[in-house]
């Protein structure tokens, strides 16, 4: 006996086909999605360590002149100190109370000063990674600076540097990362290395080729909002426009290099492989002219 066949049925298969193979991409946006918020979350946290840096400079001048801080702040320490100690020898609610109100200002600091370290030596990692890579192209324009042998504009080394600069970042990213590593204090020492294990581990991840190329993007997109925002009101973010052109043209240089080393790597063409089967190709006339094999 066969089964009766419905036109609904004939519609299922290709349905759960469909929303079979539409998974995936369901996935992707969400894994983008949270990718995203991650990254949003770790530039807020970089915005507020900076905010916090100069917040604390801002409460560091404005008290140095009130009258008598620093007596306050050491007796103000010698209270809190004082506190705790009854504290923990006499269970008194009152006073365990007293304690956490006073020792309130301590506690916050030590929360972010353990959220300073981390993010603080990321970034110092991450743009002694940058200085690195710069600091070739910047050399090169100091000495044309002094001895004039190029005379370049200043935006053509504006463009020369950023756009020299963000390749050396990507070709050369395991050795300018090896030589960060052996700079950095808590890197470079054996002892550090080991006590700060999982700082270590972040600032390799933080450098990372993909993750440089983020960097990279991310630096000329916020780069680019600015000097477009500026140039349609009729105004420029350096002292010339033609500077802002040099930064959009670099721009313009480091996709068409990306695409290319993308492409390159995509692709079956090899500079290698094409040199080796030249080379023989060579060595073959050489054979063919000389009647040597």
């Amino acid at each position: 006996m066969k089964r009766c066949v419905y036109p609904q049925d004939n519609i299922k298969i290709p349905l759960l086909y469909t929303l079979y193979n539409t998974l995936p991409a369901i996935y992707l946006v969400k894994n983008t999605k949270k990718e995203l918020k991650s990254t949003i979350i770790f530039v807020l946290i970089n915005i507020m360590v900076i905010f916090l840096i100069y917040f604390g400079k801002f409460l560091k001048n404005y008290f140095s002149d009130v009258k008598y801080f620093w007596i306050g702040l050491v007796i103000y320490f010698i209270l809190t100190f004082l506190l705790t100690i009854l504290n923990h020898r006499i269970n008194f609610k009152v006073l365990r109370i007293a304690t956490l109100i006073l020792s309130f200002p301590i506690s916050l600091i030590y929360v972010l000063v353990a959220i300073l370290i981390p993010v603080l030596i990321t970034q110092i990692y991450l743009i002694l990674y940058f200085i690195l890579s710069f600091i070739l192209p910047y050399l090169l324009y100091t000495l044309d600076i002094k001895y004039s042998f190029l005379s370049l504009q200043i935006q053509t080394w504006i463009y020369i540097i950023s756009t020299t600069g963000v390749i050396i970042a990507i070709i050369f990213n395991k050795q300018i990362d090896y030589l960060t590593f052996k700079i950095v204090p808590f890197t470079s020492l054996k002892k550090e290395k080991k006590k700060r294990s999982n700082l270590v581990e972040l600032c390799n991840y933080i450098v990372s080729s993909s993750n440089i190329k983020l960097v990279i993007y991310s630096l000329y997109f916020i780069a680019l909002i600015i000097t477009n925002f500026l140039n349609f009101q009729d105004s420029s973010f350096f002292s010339t426009p033609d500077i802002d052109k040099a930064i959009l043209q670099s721009f313009i240089t480091f996709l068409a290099f990306e695409r290319l080393t993308t492409n390159l790597e995509l692709s079956e063409f090899r500079p290698s492989q094409l040199i080796s089967i030249l080379q023989s190709a060579i060595n073959k006339e050489i054979e063919e002219i000389t009647g040597r094999k």
